[in-house]
């Protein structure tokens, strides 16, 4: 075999890897893993280790590798802050980690330099660290070296989130950035807390319109609502207009907490009108007008929650808008609003999420459900109480669904089981509802014939261990559920003891206040 033919065989070879190991670009655990098996993997894995190596649980070691990165002029802008930094380690000299550095996130990178700042100074990560002016003085010297070491190496960073960090109250300079190449040119993915407002900050928003036009997904939210307590918001929605023209093209948009001065904003996203594929709004109030959406003639997924003083007197009638919506998902919105979005002509609805207020709405949603048979994924938040007709219209009808969640703020739990427990729903994976009786459980797993593979309690604080062992029997008949999640709160006795109880013979994954039980 000539040279030429061997390159080009170890050039398949590594593609066919990076492929196969793609797959696993979030499972840290499991590409540590792969890390050890040889050097040709390693070399393969420590790219996809360090395309996202900060998160909020950061506790400072990817900055204890890259601080070996420094050069001495770096080092010397900690030292002068009165920062002793511990000896290199050669070890972590084996790659340009920063090369392979695919984001930058102000609040994850804050939180791991704050880790590693911990161990250095306190030797204690766990230390509560009393914000002076010296230790604001000398976290904002790290923060600034280290943005620019990854300015300077990273050759490809394609999310960009500007979230307010813990302690900081501005970015570094804006020229680390803008000198930078290539910088922010090639973001695909931006994100912005409006409410980390800070002289730099802005000047780089400012820059994005002239660097940045390949940005697919926009998500922007002010979650202090700043722009209502400040004169010139013009200066801002004006920002993110322009933002919004220089891109080529947008498929996914979020706006959460905006006000009267969102219009500009909304009737500029025509613009895109092709290419948008998703828009999701949240806390959009006061006087908007939903009329730009009708332009948005591509649109495939619209949510809107908690929008619930837009103004009826300039609400737009929706129903003969050629919408092509595959996913649609109404919180908290007013009622008319809610009646005009169920009406649209949408037979390929395949996700559907809401919140049903009263009674009168339902004949609505029950001609939805004849209208869109397709619908696999459903999402309902019940305030009114639930009758038995409404679930056996919705369980008759919509026989390809696979993922049905049902909430109720009162003790109806029992009801909707008793329901569920007809012959129906043969393609039922996932089951999300309120913790039912054990007797009416035991049942409804006894003749179900939906192949479940995931059952979820919310208000779980009367689940013990009896209801764990009828869902390991109905796993081991059915051979389909792998996974039961439990909504307990974490300050609770339960929460603790049935955790200990079911650790003994199960896999237990904690998120918040929600236990996952991995059988």
């Amino acid at each position: 075999m000539s040279n030429e033919e061997s390159s080009k065989l170890n050039l398949i070879i590594l593609e066919c890897f990076d492929d196969i190991f793609s797959i696993f670009e979030r499972d840290t655990k499991a590409l540590y893993s792969f890390l050890l098996v040889n050097r040709f993997w390693c070399k393969i894995i420590i790219p996809l280790l360090w395309k996202y190596p900060f998160s909020i649980t950061s506790k400072g070691k990817e900055i204890k590798t890259l601080s070996s990165l420094l050069t001495e002029e770096e080092k010397l802008e900690i030292i002068k802050e009165g920062i002793n930094l511990p000896p290199k380690d050669f070890s972590s000299m084996l790659f340009n980690y920063a090369l392979y550095i695919r984001e930058y996130n102000t609040s994850t990178l804050y939180q791991s330099i704050e880790g590693w700042y911990k161990e250095i100074v306190y030797n204690d990560f766990y230390f509560r660290i009393s914000y002076t002016t010296r230790v604001k003085a000398q976290l904002k010297i790290i923060f600034k070296v280290f943005t620019k070491l990854i300015m300077k190496n990273s050759t490809n960073i394609k999310n960009l989130s500007l979230l307010s960090p813990i302690i900081q109250n501005d970015i570094p300079d804006v020229n680390i950035f803008i000198n930078s190449q290539p910088g922010f040119k090639n973001i695909e993915n931006f994100e912005w807390n409006i409410s980390f407002d800070a002289p730099n900050l802005f000047f780089l928003i400012k820059s994005l319109e002239n660097i940045s036009h390949n940005i697919q997904d926009l998500r922007i939210y002010d979650s202090n609502r700043m722009l209502y307590n400040i004169s010139n918001n013009d200066n801002y929605i004006d920002l993110i207009v322009s933002l919004i023209k220089a891109q080529h093209k947008l498929t996914f948009v979020s706006f959460d907490r905006f006000g009267p001065e969102f219009a500009p904003i909304l009737k500029i996203l025509s613009i895109h009108s092709i290419s948008l594929t998703t828009l999701q709004l949240s806390h959009i109030s006061n006087g908007i007008s939903l009329a730009p959406i009708q332009q948005i003639k591509n649109l495939q997924n619209l949510s809107l929650y908690k929008c619930d003083n837009l103004n009826e007197i300039i609400f737009n009638d929706f129903t003969k808008t050629d919408f092509n919506l595959k996913s649609l998902n109404i919180g908290l919105v007013k009622e008319n609003v809610f009646k005009s979005f169920l009406k649209l002509p949408n037979r390929n609805l395949e996700k559907i999420s809401f919140v049903l207020n009263n009674t009168s709405n339902k004949i609505d949603v029950q001609d939805l459900f004849f209208r869109c048979p397709n619908i696999f994924d459903l999402k309902i938040m019940f305030r009114c109480k639930i009758d038995l007709l409404f679930l056996s219209i919705l369980a008759n009808n919509l026989t390809y669904l696979t993922h049905l969640t049902l909430h109720t703020y009162n003790h109806y739990g029992n009801e909707i089981l008793i329901e569920l427990s007809k012959p129906i729903l043969p393609k039922l994976k996932f089951l999300n509802i309120r913790l039912p009786e054990l007797n009416i459980l035991k049942n409804y797993l006894k003749i179900t014939i939906s192949p479940l593979e995931k059952i979820f309690f919310i208000y779980s604080s009367k689940i013990n261990i009896d209801y764990i062992n009828i869902l390991l029997e109905f796993s081991k008949k059915k051979k389909t559920l792998k996974i039961i999640g439990i909504s307990l709160n974490s300050d609770d006795d339960n929460f603790k003891n049935f955790e200990k109880i079911t650790k003994d013979y199960l896999r237990i994954v904690n998120i918040f206040n929600n236990i996952f039980i991995k059988i």
